[in-house]
């Protein structure tokens, strides 16, 4: 796995650097992963069955076509409840509302999620009085097992695999996504695309903001450098680090992938992308998740 230490010690091979997300980017899997790794565990684990309809509806909603696409799952996990509560779910179903307080706990932590932390997080304090801790922790741990058994069946999205395949004879890439290690690694070897990624960056590495700053940091001029993603963590990413973003678009994602090689990174390469495309392109995405983009990077930091 890298690590941010790995990030600083890289070297450059190309004057430019492409930071590529994955789920949702390259992968047609955001629909996939939001409607079968993350809600079937959460309607087991916290008893939603009765309102499983509901749950699924407003889980898509927080997490697809919202600002809060791509943001940290335990920060997903208190807004979906604070929802839930709303609508007064508690008297026709079996799940109680649960203890916000420990779930944003986890959220805080400034560790890695990975299987390894969770699971002795969870040894730690396997106790009674911090069953709505445990609960969490069970599905995060949940949702990383599907996720990994879900690899060899997530496909490609149209486009994707030519460009980058064009874009590693032009310049550096690395892959940023918050997806663990063993999955996503497992995602780009099975399309054999691992090899054109100089690195493959996973939530074990640390959040987007970090590894791209690691990335380009005394490496990279800011205007050589560029983020390609579908969620707003990823144009968080390149608005902290001062470099250009380009959005894959929620519901038109080959398309997004045609005009990025067409037309943007032509314009990109001779610094002209800024100018020409960035701002129209962003005010496209803020439409297609029904959010405008503003300055709010801690919550998908």
């Amino acid at each position: 796995m890298i690590t941010i230490n790995d990030i600083k010690k890289f070297k450059p091979k190309f004057e430019f650097l492409i930071g590529i997300d994955s789920d949702g980017t390259v992968f047609d899997s955001m629909n996939i992963k939001h409607s079968h790794c993350f809600i079937d565990p959460l309607i087991s684990i916290y008893k939603l069955k009765k309102v499983s309809l509901q749950s699924e509806q407003m889980w898509k909603e927080i997490n697809l076509y919202s600002i809060n696409r791509g943001i940290n799952r335990f920060e997903a996990l208190i807004i979906f409840f604070e929802k839930l509560k709303l609508l007064n779910f508690e008297a026709i179903s079996d799940y109680s509302y649960p203890n916000l307080k420990p779930i944003k706990y986890l959220r805080d932590l400034n560790i890695p999620l990975t299987d390894k932390n969770l699971k002795k997080l969870k040894k730690k304090i396997d106790k009674d009085e911090y069953l709505d801790i445990n609960k969490a922790i069970s599905w995060s741990l949940a949702v990383n097992e599907k996720v990994e058994n879900l690899a060899k069946h997530i496909p490609l999205i149209s486009g994707a695999s030519q460009t980058i395949n064009y874009l590693s004879k032009h310049a550096d890439i690395i892959v940023v996504s918050n997806t663990p290690f063993t999955a996503l690694y497992k995602d780009w070897s099975n399309y054999n695309i691992k090899d054109v990624a100089s690195m493959i960056c996973s939530q074990e590495t640390g959040s987007k903001i970090d590894i791209m700053e690691a990335a380009t940091k005394e490496k990279y001029d800011k205007s050589k450098v560029l983020m390609i993603g579908d969620s707003p963590s990823d144009y968080y990413a390149a608005r902290k680090n001062d470099i250009s973003f380009f959005p894959i678009i929620p519901g038109k994602e080959d398309i997004s992938w045609r005009f990025l090689q067409s037309k943007a990174l032509s314009s990109f390469f001779s610094f002209e992308y800024k100018n020409n495309y960035e701002k129209k392109k962003i005010i496209e995405f803020e439409s297609a998740i029904n959010a405008k983009l503003n300055n709010n990077i801690l919550k998908f930091q």
